[in-house]
C-alpha cells in the first residue's frame, strides 16, 4: 500500500511496516518523521540544494535531514538528479548519466552528510531491468527499493 501524506488526517490509520519517503520535501519532514513506523527517507541532492523539486514542491535543508539522522531515521539515496532515464537516447547514455548522477550524488552525501547510504530509491522506480541496480552495488548499496517501495532482493 502506498499512502501519501496529504491523504492522511488525524482518522488514518497508518500501515504497519515501513515508511519509505521519496526526494526529501519538506512536507515528509513535518508530517513523516514522527510516525511511529521504521522509516527511510530517500534524498534527492539536486533538489535539496535547490530547494525544491521539479514540481516546485519545497524540500527540506541539510539541517532537517541531519535532525532526521540524531532521531536515528535511515537517510536513503534518491540519485542526485532524479532523471527519467527512458529521455535519454540510448542504453550508452544512461549508463553514462548512472555512473556521473551517482559519483555526485555519493560525494554530496560525504560532503553535506558525512555518510555513505546503503539504500536505494531508483528514481522513477525504473531500474533498467537490473542494471541500474547492478550498477549501484558496484558503490557499496545493499538495500533497493522499487515501485512498491518493499525491498527488491539483491
Amino acid at each position: 500500500m502506498v499512502l501519501m501524506l496529504h491523504e492522511m488526517n488525524e482518522y488514518t490509520r497508518v500501515p504497519k511496516g515501513l515508511c519509505t519517503f521519496d526526494d526529501g520535501l519538506y512536507s515528509q519532514y513535518v508530517y513523516g518523521k514522527d510516525l511511529p513506523n521504521d522509516k527511510i527517507f530517500f534524498i534527492c541532492p539536486s533538489f535539496i540544494d535547490k530547494g525544491h523539486n521539479d514540481l516546485n514542491q519545497q524540500c527540506m535543508s541539510i539541517d532537517n535531514i541531519k535532525e532526521l539522522m540524531v532521531m536515528g531515521i535511515t537517510i536513503g539515496a534518491h540519485s542526485y538528479y532524479h532523471t527519467k532515464l527512458e529521455r535519454l537516447p540510448d542504453l550508452k547514455h544512461q549508463v553514462y548519466h548512472i555512473k556521473r548522477d551517482t559519483k555526485n550524488m555519493l560525494e554530496w552525501f560525504k560532503d553535506e552528510l558525512n555518510i555513505t547510504p546503503v539504500d536505494f530509491c531508483f528514481p522513477y522506480n525504473n531500474d533498467l531491468k537490473g542494471l541500474y541496480q547492478g550498477l549501484m552495488k558496484l558503490h557499496g548499496f545493499t538495500n533497493f527499493y522499487g515501485a512498491s517501495r518493499v525491498d527488491i532482493p539483491a
